[in-house]
């Protein structure tokens, strides 16, 4: 087998031998090598074995770039603090893991990651040009690979433009529906060209109203996005700015949508406060009908690219689509969404506890008793961050009735924080 720049690679990796990633990788390298891509898959589930698999296609590859390198990776997940690990037979492994991978030769590269905290990898490979990340969660979430990997890898993606060729965004846009866990993550850093027909026209097209605003986002399909500019027609550092935007939008070649607008109806719809404004609009995750879109502004204008690309939902978003959600889910449901605000819990802001401590209390006193234990727990770690935050408040919220009432189910965590805090004896009980 001799290499050629022309053609595509893909490296899969799984470090499990559970039979729904056995499944995963099957379906990857079936529909993989039907559409083109020389596959390597390591023939053992050790670390160790995976890093010769990966030496073996850097040797293949002799330094040339191939047109695309795609890394497919499943099985489990762990963290080590904040860093994402990708576990084998015998261990977990991050950082050497991701400095392999980098080392990689490519014209551009896609990875996809479904194996827990996956979403934590997005950093490490989105700082780099021409890549697609696409994750089955957000940073610090543990995800289930059933709910995407089936339908991500399926025969039955629909060819959505009818161009001939399945994108990585159509089946993102197949799998997704089926997510209920998680929030998956789809990231394009500068420079990457999707396969297949670009979704939009290269080319900013001038919105005059709301309709036709409306209009133009409904084209958006899950892990697209919009750019749209708001400026005035009496503004001159909109006329000034708007060549380079019309610039980016050429450069982009049809990745994204770019929409402008001068119209102050509009503008004040979005709460634009001043102009020119850049916002960057993408549909919520389904199953959010009260939030259409994730809708984001631009502080660098200037360097837009690598803005569109940092574009992903914020912890703030995470909590508010949260928010909303659970509401309208079943007690497992409700389970879920608990879970993942308490991973939410050690990227949070001070204002983001906030946002949390302000809806999540009335599980306190839920007739569930698996959902109020995990309303405890999750009080328990907004506790324990405010106090490394040294928050004064905190004395306060220890009294509230909500928290008293429920104190069955964490004296013991109680006795952690005041002897771990105030008095620093790990056998004290109160």
């Amino acid at each position: 087998m001799t290499v050629s720049e022309a053609k595509k690679y893909a490296l899969v990796i799984n470090g499990d031998t559970e039979t729904r990633h056995l499944k995963n990788v099957a379906s990857a390298v079936k529909v993989l090598q039907k559409e083109g891509y020389e596959v390597l898959v390591s023939p053992s589930k050790t670390y160790s074995d995976i890093q010769k698999t990966i030496q073996k296609l850097k040797d293949l590859l002799k330094g040339k770039s191939p047109s695309e390198l795609v890394i497919y990776a499943t099985g489990h997940g762990s963290l080590n603090k904040e860093d994402a690990q990708i576990c084998f037979a015998d261990g977990c492994n991050g950082d050497a893991m991701g400095i392999l991978l980098d080392e990689l030769p490519y014209q551009k590269r896609t990875f996809i990651m479904d194996q827990c905290y996956s979403g934590n990898w997005s950093r490490r490979f989105t700082n780099k040009s021409k890549t697609l990340f696409i994750s089955l969660g957000s940073p610090n979430e543990k995800d289930t690979c059933h709910e995407f990997a089936p339908y991500f890898w399926s025969e039955d993606v629909l060819d959505a433009n009818k161009d001939g060729i399945l994108s990585w965004q159509e089946r993102y846009a197949y799998a997704l529906p089926h997510v209920q866990r998680s929030f998956p993550q789809f990231i394009m850093s500068p420079g990457y060209k999707q396969n297949g027909r670009a979704p939009f026209d290269s080319r900013v097209t001038h919105v005059a109203d709301k309709q036709y605003l409306d209009r133009e986002l409904e084209k958006l399909k899950q892990g697209q996005s919009a750019v749209v500019l708001f400026a005035a027609s009496w503004c001159g550092a909109c006329k000034e700015y708007k060549p380079h935007f019309e610039n980016f939008a050429v450069e982009d070649n049809g990745q994204h949508l770019f929409l402008y607008t001068e119209n102050e109806s509009l503008a004040d719809l979005y709460q634009v406060k001043a102009v020119p404004s850049l916002f960057v609009i993408q549909p919520s995750p389904t199953g959010v009908a009260e939030k259409k879109y994730h809708i984001r502004l631009i502080e660098d204008r200037e360097n837009l690219p690598v803005e569109i690309a940092e574009s992903v939902l914020s912890v703030k978003d995470r909590i508010s689509l949260i928010r909303e959600q659970i509401q309208n889910v079943d007690k497992r449901g409700q389970l879920n969404l608990l879970g993942q605000l308490r991973r939410i819990v050690p990227l949070a802001s001070p204002e983001d506890l906030e946002q949390i401590d302000s809806f999540f209390r009335g599980f306190l006193e839920s007739e569930d008793e698996k959902v109020r234990q995990s309303a405890v727990h999750l009080y328990a770690e907004v506790v324990t961050k405010i106090y490394e935050k040294n928050d004064a408040k905190l004395m306060t919220d220890l009294a509230k009735p909500e928290l008293q009432s429920n104190i069955s189910y964490f004296s013991f965590l109680l006795n952690k924080f005041f002897n771990e805090f105030f008095y620093n004896q790990p056998d004290a009980v109160f």
